[in-house]
């Protein structure tokens, strides 16, 4: 059952109900807005919250990390004067990896590969320097696991 519009009588009351009626249009009008404009937040607010969310989190530590694995192998490569070049290419990469934060297992597997480029890729390099107490064998573990999950230890 449709319901009738309601359509205050201003022609017996004079100004007041006028006002009155202005009053409940401009009411009207305010709600539908209210009504529409949190409907249309509602959908609005997950669509935006996703253009939000990075498709590719640690892509620059990705990118970095093999940026340092071509430099790394360049390194093993290079004779002579070459040497001090390349560790310096590798030092600059691992120094920006170290300021990029990780969000990602990915982007620590990076911050782990630029570690064992420290310690000239040796994880009992790092095991050794951890070996003092449980905690720091179980970071030497940690690492050392990465690392060999990654395929390159």
């Amino acid at each position: 059952m449709r319901q009738a519009e309601h359509t205050p009588n201003t022609s017996q009351c004079g100004p007041v109900t006028s006002a009155l009626a202005a009053t409940h249009e401009a009411l009207m009008t305010r709600r539908s807005f209210v009504a529409s404009a949190a409907a249309s937040t509602s959908v609005a607010a997950p669509v935006a919250a996703m253009a939000l969310i990075d498709p590719f989190p640690d892509a620059e530590l990705i990118s970095l990390g093999q940026d340092l694995n071509e430099a790394w192998e360049a390194e093993r490569l290079a004779v002579d004067e070459a040497v001090e070049g390349a560790v310096l290419r590798c030092c600059d990469i691992v120094k920006r990896i170290e300021r990029q934060p990780a969000t990602t297992l990915a982007g620590l597997t990076i911050k782990v590969l630029a570690l064992s480029w420290c310690h000239d890729g040796d994880p009992l390099a790092w095991a050794s320097l951890c070996a003092s107490t449980t905690d720091r064998r179980l970071v030497a573990s940690i690492l050392t696991d990465i690392i060999a999950a990654r395929g390159t230890a």
